[in-house]
C-alpha cells in the first residue's frame, strides 16, 4: 500500500515566496476558453459557458468566475447538463440536455504578512442542484468536502513537483 505523503512537511517544503511572485505573471492568454465541460461525481455531466473577470493589487490576484446568461440557449456553447447513465455492461451514455442556470465562483490568492512569503489561497464556488441531478439526494453536500481535499491535495502535489530540489 502507498504510503500516506507528509502534507505539513510538503507544505514546509514548498517556496511559497516564488509562487508568491507567480501570482502576477497570469494573462488572459493562461484561460483563453470561456467553456467548460466537466462531469460531477460520475452522474452528470455540466456545459457551461462563463464570464470571468480578475483583479490584481500589490497583495493579491482574484479571478471570478459566473455562468453567462446569454448562453443559455446558445446552439455551439448552451448551458446545460445532462444525466450520465450506464447500461448492463458499463458503458455510460449522456441523458437528453437540460437547461442549466446556477454556477458563480472566485478564487483569492493573498500574500500574507507573517509568516514572511506565505501565500493564502481560497476558493468559493457556488452551483444550483437542479432536483434531477441526483434524485432528489443532496449528493453535492456530503460530497463536496470530500472533493475539495481531493483538490487541495493535488495542489500541493503539484507545487511540490514544481519546486526546484534543494542543493546538497
Amino acid at each position: 500500500m502507498k504510503e500516506k505523503p507528509n502534507y505539513a512537511e510538503l507544505e514546509k517544503r514548498i517556496d511559497f515566496t516564488a509562487l508568491a511572485g507567480k501570482l502576477g505573471q497570469l494573462t488572459e492568454a493562461d484561460n483563453p476558453q470561456p467553456k467548460t465541460v466537466f462531469t460531477l461525481l460520475d452522474k452528470v455531466r455540466l456545459q457551461a459557458t462563463t464570464e470571468s473577470t480578475r483583479s490584481r493589487t500589490a497583495e493579491s490576484n482574484i479571478a471570478a468566475s459566473f455562468l453567462d446568461p446569454r448562453f443559455a440557449s446558445d446552439p455551439e456553447y448552451p448551458n446545460q447538463w445532462r444525466p450520465v447513465t450506464r447500461d448492463d455492461d458499463g458503458r455510460r451514455h449522456l441523458g437528453s440536455p437540460q437547461p442549466y442556470s446556477g454556477f458563480g465562483g472566485y478564487a483569492k490568492a493573498t500574500r500574507l504578512v507573517e509568516p514572511a512569503g506565505a501565500v493564502l489561497i481560497e476558493y468559493h464556488a457556488a452551483f444550483a442542484e437542479p432536483q434531477d441531478w441526483f434524485g432528489g439526494t443532496n449528493l453535492l453536500r456530503s460530497k463536496l468536502p470530500i472533493l475539495a481535499q481531493i483538490i487541495v491535495r493535488q495542489l500541493r502535489r503539484g507545487m511540490e513537483k514544481q519546486r526546484p530540489a534543494p542543493a546538497e
